[in-house]
């Protein structure tokens, strides 16, 4: 694909300006035609209006001598036909050619917001549609704004991935193109980096969107002389990616994962069963690090990092719900993680639990539900322990 180069770009807009101011000159042209055809056709309609006229009130007097008869049927028969509906629409002389001509008005338009978002290097928004390899093992990202197709090669989406020096470009390549497929359904920014008209393609860098986010949010002082992001803020983040233990979100142009223990109060099995790619959430802004130096180039921006939490942000009815639980008491809950042959529950009433041990020779697995009998309670942690008395139901988990 032939990359447009800067100074073509003037000549672009020229070419949609002309073409649109070409439409609606036409459109002129086409109403004036319009109603010079209709003016000639009513003097054309008065003419024979009036040469007749003189023949109508001779044969009125005969037509009254009708027998009356006719005349009843004839109105009785009327009066059964369904009143006539009158379209409000007006059925054009050609009307595919006007119907073309609105699509194609409708496609410049297009064309016309994605050359001035071109030329301003505005930041426009997407839903990640496909993930596809282009002849010559390229691999990109698709998008689209208004219908029109968005290409994003995977190299500009601005995923960035630890490596070490037995990984070759190809190995960084796959992880990068595994964790693009995890982002399906996502919602992302992304700037024009290139358009041809003729071919009807347009190409565009995520990468450059999240750097300029970064240096808007991250670095440029606000009025109180700090950024507009620093530990402690609230802030909205995008869902790139779930999996069974963290969650993946985009924070105005920084990537982080988020421990699924980060996400709820309550423990959970599989982060995918509660959140999902594309949703949005708030989550608190717990540290932000920055690299040495003051460079500010594209390196420096990438090396800021930051730290999230969804679950300080929600209601915490962990002591509400410790309370419910009697120190002997028997309860149903899901296992949650088993770790070192101990295993996390979370109890139907709301209280994480912990078992150290199980009676009876099943070994319940992750998801299963079972039956626990708490034997003491940690106020401090607001935990309760036991030991898991049997499988009630196992949870299917292939993981």
């Amino acid at each position: 694909m032939a990359k447009i180069e800067e100074e073509n770009i003037e000549h672009i807009a020229d070419e949609i300006n002309a073409a649109t101011k070409s439409e609606l000159e036409n459109d002129d042209e086409f109403g004036a035609e319009l109603e010079v055809e209709e003016s000639e056709e009513a003097k054309k309609k008065i003419s024979e209006i009036s040469i007749f006229k003189e023949d109508d009130e001779k044969t009125e007097d005969s037509e009254k001598t009708e027998d009356s008869g006719e005349e009843k049927a004839t109105d009785e028969a009327q009066e059964d036909k369904e009143p006539m509906r009158i379209s409000n629409v007006v059925l054009s002389l050609n009307p595919d050619e006007r119907i073309v001509s609105n699509l194609r008005r409708e496609e410049e338009g297009v064309w016309h917001d994605l050359t001035n978002a071109y030329m301003h290097k505005k930041p426009l928004t997407g839903i990640v549609e496909s993930l596809e390899r282009l002849d010559g093992g390229y691999d990109v990202v698709t998008t689209s704004y208004m219908g029109q197709r968005i290409i994003i090669p995977l190299n500009e989406m601005g995923i960035l991935v630890n490596s070490n020096e037995n990984e070759t470009d190809e190995d960084i390549n796959i992880r990068k193109a595994k964790l693009a497929n995890g982002m399906l359904g996502a919602e992302i920014d992304f700037v024009i980096a290139g358009m041809d008209k003729n071919s009807k393609s347009v190409v565009a860098s995520r990468k450059a969107a999240m750097l300029e986010k970064k240096r808007k949010y991250y670095v440029t002082p606000n009025a109180d002389g700090r950024a507009l992001i620093y530990p402690g803020r609230k802030v909205e983040a995008r869902i790139l990616g779930v999996a069974e233990k963290k969650v993946r979100i985009e924070v105005f142009g920084v990537e982080v994962s988020v421990h699924a223990r980060n996400m709820s109060w309550q423990w959970i099995a599989d982060a995918t069963e509660h959140y999902h790619v594309g949703e949005k959430l708030l989550v608190l802004v717990e540290k932000v690090e920055y690299p040495e130096g003051n460079k500010h180039n594209e390196e420096w921006l990438n090396g800021i990092t930051i730290e999230a939490n969804a679950k300080a942000l929600l209601p915490n009815l962990s002591a509400e719900n410790f309370e419910k639980c009697n120190g002997r008491g028997k309860y149903i809950g899901e296992v949650t993680d088993i770790h070192n042959g101990t295993f996390f529950l979370c109890l139907n009433n709301g209280v994480n639990a912990i078992a150290h041990s199980v009676s009876g020779s099943a070994l319940p697995l992750k998801k299963d539900k079972v039956a626990f009998a708490c034997t003491r309670k940690d106020p401090k942690n607001n935990v309760v322990l036991g030991i898991i008395t049997r499988v009630i139901q196992t949870g299917n988990y292939s993981k």
